[in-house]
């Protein structure tokens, strides 16, 4: 879709349609939970995305991974879970929430520039 704009409009829904089977298929994987929550947030509205809906999902997912301590030291897609959530807490004027995030990323990464670049300017 990145190359072809055109190409969402039939590959978007399809995304969307099987990242709700995955819920059903694999509902205790934090992927799962990761993958609908991206989609639900990345979606226009007009197209059925929701960001309360994402926040839900990439809440459940951050509870699924963090389920499981000894599998999230070097969990890159734990940490960017919890980016992702924290961009949605503040799409949804939720800053405090967000902030809390972004430094919970970076407690656990220190170099991770793309939460301090977010935290950053959600400061400014």
């Amino acid at each position: 879709m990145g190359y072809s704009p055109m190409k969402g409009i039939l590959l978007g829904g399809k995304s969307s349609k099987l990242a709700e089977e995955a819920k059903t298929e694999a509902p205790l994987s934090p992927i799962t939970w990761r993958v609908y929550g991206s989609s639900k947030y990345y979606t226009p509205a007009s197209f059925g995305g929701d960001v309360n809906e994402a926040i839900a999902a990439l809440e459940k997912s951050v509870k699924l991974f963090e389920s499981k301590p000894s599998e999230l030291k070097h969990n890159w897609l734990y940490l960017d879970t919890l980016v992702l959530l924290a961009q949605a807490y503040s799409r949804n004027k939720e800053t405090e929430k967000a902030t809390t995030l972004y430094q919970k990323a970076l407690s656990i990464e220190p170099n991770y520039t793309y939460a301090k670049s977010l935290l950053n300017s959600q400061k400014s």
